[in-house]
């Protein structure tokens, strides 16, 4: 599945959400699929390739590409798969066995908000960032929100490297690139 120029809007969080393929009020299971942001972030801000909003299902022995800006950019948006649920229902989340690269700021973003708890099962994938890079902070794997749960187990994280443009300035001083980041969830395994 290819990106169009231009994606339609699938739902709106902090801002709205541009996604390839947009999961919304359903469980879904994808299996064998390629997602190709072909780098066209640029006119989709906030490009996601996979979003679970408000869902849940799996997506297991896929590929998730380029889904970034050309050229890839210090934007914050470029999300190759994200998970945000916001209704009050518990939905679990499983990201099994993918090839994850070319993504712009994290490779799966698994978000909770403070009503909406969301479980969540990726384990075995492999993540490619783009290398030590001065343009912008990237995460591997992201799990956000105290009612977020689950496993992150055997994953392979590499090329998640950010370089201050201008360490005698302070430039982008308070930015890090981590390959997990654990953010205030308090029942979280990582092996």
């Amino acid at each position: 599945i290819q990106s169009p120029d231009a994606l339609p809007l699938c739902f709106r969080s902090s801002a709205d959400n541009y996604v390839i393929v947009c999961i919304e009020d359903a469980v879904v299971s994808l299996d064998g699929f390629t997602i190709d942001g072909a780098g066209k972030g640029n006119a989709n801000y906030r490009f996601v390739g996979l979003a679970f909003h408000n869902a849940g299902g799996t997506l297991q022995n896929s590929e998730v590409l380029d889904i970034r800006d050309t050229p890839f950019s210090g934007s914050q948006h470029g999300n190759a798969v994200y998970s945000y649920n916001e209704d009050g229902t518990t939905y679990t989340v499983n990201i099994l066995n993918n090839e994850i690269s070319g993504f712009q700021k994290n490779g799966i973003s698994l978000n909770a908000n403070d009503t909406t708890p969301i479980i969540g099962n990726i384990s075995g994938n492999t993540l490619s960032g783009a290398g030590p890079t001065t343009v912008t902070a990237q995460n591997g794997i992201q799990v956000w929100g105290k009612l977020a749960t689950g496993v992150v187990s055997n994953n392979t994280i590499s090329g998640i490297y950010y370089i201050n443009p201008d360490p005698l300035e302070n430039s982008g001083s308070g930015w890090t690139a981590t390959s997990i980041l654990n953010y205030l969830s308090e029942d979280l395994e990582i092996s």
